[in-house]
């Protein structure tokens, strides 16, 4: 019986494996470029401020708090 550490080892080492050798292949729909469009695509906003960047800004926040939420969780369910 391989002791745990040796089978996230092997588990690790095969996760790899197929990141590495089977890649799927992304293709545009067609080769030609597409025709270039006529307007202004930041929609009247400054040439900086494309986007929304409040929804940005709350974006990473939520995430940082996900992610920290999670650290929480980890610590806590490891010291059992």
């Amino acid at each position: 019986m391989p002791t745990p550490g040796l089978r996230r080892a092997i588990a690790a080492g095969l996760l790899l494996a197929a990141l590495l050798f089977l890649p799927t292949v992304a293709s545009a729909a067609t080769p030609s470029p597409a025709p270039a469009s006529s307007g202004d695509p930041r929609g009247g906003t400054a040439p900086s401020l494309t986007g929304d960047p409040l929804l940005a800004a709350a974006g990473v926040l939520l995430v940082g708090l996900a992610a920290a939420g999670l650290a929480i969780l980890y610590v806590r369910l490891g010291r059992e």
